[in-house]
């Protein structure tokens, strides 16, 4: 119902699944290869925001999506509730995906303090802690990430404009 407020005159119904994931963040200069080894097959090099769908072991079908909110390079793992153990395990397991045991994968679990200690540090807000529907985008670091001056029309656009073209800045 929250987002039903952002729809004008589209016919769609909106359907909240996010209890039916689980999400883990895979950070740090070598999270392309610890991610390679636990899924034991060599992965593309993703611009940020790209994504793909890779198989970590035998069946936990995940959802990859290059991401850098703690000022490094990192994935976003994406998977059905029920296999975010398993999944969760591999990059830290010995042999990665395979189980072959010939090669550890290098990653060690930091926690939430560590994550969010480096999400301030990199200037990454979150929506209810740092910014909420109060405040403009344009007064929020990194702003200039999430807002398109290309895009066709959407709402707010107007004021975002004006700030870049009329004032030049923002008072916050």
């Amino acid at each position: 119902k929250h987002l039903d407020r952002h729809l004008i005159a589209e016919q769609v119904e909106l359907t909240d699944r996010t209890s039916k994931f689980a999400a883990m963040h895979l950070a740090g200069p070598q999270a392309h290869g610890i991610l390679e080894k636990a899924l034991g097959e060599a992965i593309p090099d993703l611009a940020e925001f790209q994504h793909m769908e890779r198989t970590f072991g035998n069946n936990s079908v995940c959802h990859i999506r290059r991401r850098d909110p703690l000022g490094v390079p990192g994935y976003d793992i994406i998977c059905l509730n029920a296999r975010a153990d398993g999944v969760w395990k591999l990059p830290v397991t010995p042999g990665g995906g395979r189980g072959d045991g010939s090669r550890a994968s290098g990653a060690k679990p930091a926690g939430s303090q560590a994550n969010e200690i480096l999400r301030i540090e990199a200037g990454t807000p979150i929506y209810g802690v740092d910014i909420d529907e109060n405040r403009f985008v344009m007064e929020v670091p990194r702003a200039l990430r999430a807002v398109s001056y290309s895009k066709g029309c959407y709402l707010g656009q107007e004021p975002i404009v004006m700030s870049r073209d009329r004032a030049g800045h923002v008072n916050r």
